[in-house]
């Protein structure tokens, strides 16, 4: 479970560092760039095999990479673009809500065990972060833009499904660094090339602030993608248990950052969406085993 912890911890800190950017008023899209180059060498200096310095482009995990590093700046640029069109909270539900994509995959691909408890949590953990994250202030969706949303929830749930699958068949302990390195490597050069070549944006690489925050959000977002792989392979619990377990903890521990650290204010349906979310964390966690086998001797 630390590994599921610290992943939650590593998410949340991504959450609060564009918080911050945004009151900051610091480039965003240079951020981004710098957070994707210090992700990769993070990865880099946490490779301890030699042979993992060297690989064959034949190896499939390469090429999953490089598509999960393609899917980052893609959808960063569509969460984006979603937000303006139909609105932030259309925008973090349609992100937020795939997980139900990735769960669906774990238990149909690799037959992973089924429970009321379980399925009773995850359904719970669904509510509960649809609840925290909906706001009534929406503005008007134009039907020109519906498709958005979902794009954007088939697109998050597809990150998740790579994810999960490349650590199933794919990659040890010993090949996460370089797979996390190669993935944000993808990434950082795709970026680069959108700010020079689309936005045209050559002198806001100098910001020594965006430099910073890039360097704060790349050792967050590689922790994410790091402890959330190794999470999937060690915390004992299964693929789908893990995804509830993630999203929920995310969205319920930001949200509480930003009640006590930022003023935001609740709606009593967030607050209820809050108090749900406790309620599947503890059923998908180490009581899920326990509720099950207490039904079980009951029935």
């Amino acid at each position: 479970m630390i590994f599921l912890l610290l992943n939650i911890i590593c998410s949340t800190i991504i959450v609060v560092v564009f918080k911050l950017i945004g009151n900051l008023k610091i480039n965003t899209n240079n951020t981004i760039v710098f957070n994707y180059i210090t992700a990769c060498i993070l990865g880099l200096l946490l490779n301890k095999s030699t042979s993992n310095w060297t690989f064959s482009f034949g190896e499939p995990w390469v090429y999953i990479a490089l598509v999960i590093g393609s899917f980052f700046v893609l959808l960063f640029h569509l969460i984006a673009f979603t937000s303006q069109k139909v609105g932030i909270g259309t925008a973090s539900i349609s992100a937020k809500m795939s997980m139900v994509i990735p769960i669906i995959f774990s238990v149909l691909w690799y037959k992973e065990e089924t429970s009321f408890v379980k399925y009773a949590g995850i359904i719970l953990a669904l509510v509960s972060v649809f609840l925290i994250v909906f706001r009534n202030s929406e503005k008007k969706i134009d039907r020109r833009f519906i498709i958005l949303p979902i794009i954007l929830f088939v697109g998050t749930g597809l990150v998740d499904i790579l994810m999960k699958y490349s650590q199933q068949e794919y990659i040890s302990d010993e090949k996460l660094p370089m797979f996390s390195s190669v993935l944000f490597g993808v990434a950082a050069i795709i970026g680069v090339g959108y700010n020079f070549v689309v936005s045209k944006n050559f002198g806001g690489y100098l910001s020594l602030r965006s430099i910073f925050a890039g360097l704060i959000l790349g050792c967050a977002n590689f922790g994410s993608v790091y402890f959330f792989i190794l999470a999937l392979s060690h915390s004992k619990l299964d693929s789908s248990v893990v995804f509830g377990l993630n999203n929920t903890g995310v969205v319920g521990l930001s949200v509480l950052i930003g009640v006590l650290a930022f003023s935001e204010k609740l709606s009593k349906l967030n607050w209820v969406g809050v108090a749900l979310a406790v309620i599947a964390i503890a059923m998908l966690s180490t009581l899920t085993k326990v509720l099950t086998l207490f039904i079980n001797l009951s029935c």
